[in-house]
């Protein structure tokens, strides 16, 4: 697999920061170029017009009142810490890099950007714990690249490979030691990817997979075939 691009995808700097040494990890295996992307969220500053609107902690008490320019204002310093820590890790890994700062809605935005051979790490909830596993969904041809990274991360956390294959479709006989589940359709797909717990590291090709996974609350890796 040839990614001319790894993609690092996320709506604030905690979410980054959470998933920069794995995009840089894969950069560096793939011998591709690090992007960092941060989606300043089109809904999140109409919330900020609201007069209840709050801005809510890491512990989820409220600490005060936000509006438009203040959000924009904590935007920008998220953008500022995003790119710092992306130079230093990319610099340090010898790995080309660029950063992108955007307003808009995360679908449109990311579906701008999914170019082929590009893999995109698209960031969930920040975790305050360490990944408890990983899946990897596999349609019926079967992305063997993109399945070894999945057992190459499931191998480092020494947990199996959770894999969601569909109808018809048979697990690789070198991927063991897995879990195997299937799915009978797309929303059963979905509706399993929305209930991933956010310690889980999700592999998928892209797809309509970019906009589902928006559903979810793990941190997920597509690949752009």
């Amino acid at each position: 697999m040839t990614v001319v691009r790894v993609i690092l995808s996320a709506t604030s700097f905690a979410e980054a920061r959470d998933a920069l040494a794995l995009a840089t990890e894969i950069a560096a295996e793939m011998n591709g170029d690090l992007q960092g992307l941060l989606i300043e969220q089109e809904a999140v500053v109409t919330l900020t017009r609201l007069p209840a609107a709050r801005l809510i902690g890491s512990h989820g008490r409220a600490l005060g009142g936000i509006d438009p320019a203040g959000m924009a204002a904590a935007f920008r310093g998220d953008a500022r810490r995003f790119e710092a820590e992306l130079a230093r890790a990319a610099e340090a890994a010898a790995l080309r890099w660029s950063f992108r700062h955007k307003r808009g809605q995360v679908g449109e935005i990311l579906e701008e950007m999914l170019q082929a051979g590009t893999l995109l790490v698209a960031c969930g909830a920040p975790r305050r714990a360490p990944l408890r596993e990983v899946v990897l969904v596999l349609g019926a041809d079967g992305d063997m690249a993109l399945a070894r990274l999945a057992a190459a991360q499931a191998a480092r956390i020494g947990r199996p490979l959770r894999l969601l294959l569909p109808p018809g479709a048979e697990p690789p006989p070198d991927l063991a030691p897995t879990v195997i589940e299937r799915f009978a359709d797309e929303p059963a797909l979905r509706a399993r990817i929305a209930a991933l717990d956010p310690r889980s590291l999700l592999f998928a090709e892209a797809g309509s997979l970019a906009k589902i996974a928006q559903e979810a609350r793990c941190t997920c890796i597509l690949r752009v075939p």
